[in-house]
């Protein structure tokens, strides 16, 4: 699993289905988070049978979230990080988990649609946390 993890403000919109098997409900208008922690999240095949990923994935965030002192985690599929993809089906159920992980620990969690094309814009807080990498 790869995680780039921005500390800012997000706007996000969907545009366009992708032409994959899993393609989530999504309105098309425009949705804000402010002073969030943005968790561009990429699911590889390796990961879909890989013991304790999902609260791996829960805790490395949290870590990160309590750093930065952000309001919410917005968790953002973003296949762009990786070309060794899981099955969507797969990434999906991981990411729902990931979801339920932080929730759990008492985060305000929201996850963008799988299976569309998104505009959007961030803004980065620039301070020397806001930018950061994870590969698990």
């Amino acid at each position: 699993m790869k995680l780039l993890l921005i500390h800012g403000d997000l706007k996000y919109r969907v545009k366009k289905r992708v032409k994959v098997s899993v393609v989530e409900n999504a309105g098309m208008e425009w949705k804000s988070f402010e002073n969030a922690l943005v968790v561009f999240t990429c699911i590889e095949k390796e990961d879909v049978n890989k013991e304790g990923m999902v609260d791996q994935a829960a805790s490395e965030i949290a870590i990160v979230a309590d750093r930065v002192k952000a309001k919410s985690v917005v968790l953002y599929p973003y296949a762009h990080l990786s070309t060794n993809l899981a099955p969507p089906f797969s990434a999906v159920s991981i990411l729902k988990g990931v979801e339920e992980g932080l929730k759990a620990k008492g985060y305000k969690v929201a996850r963008t649609p799988f299976g569309w094309y998104k505009e959007f814009q961030l803004h980065n807080f620039g301070h020397a946390l806001a930018e950061s990498f994870r590969s698990l």
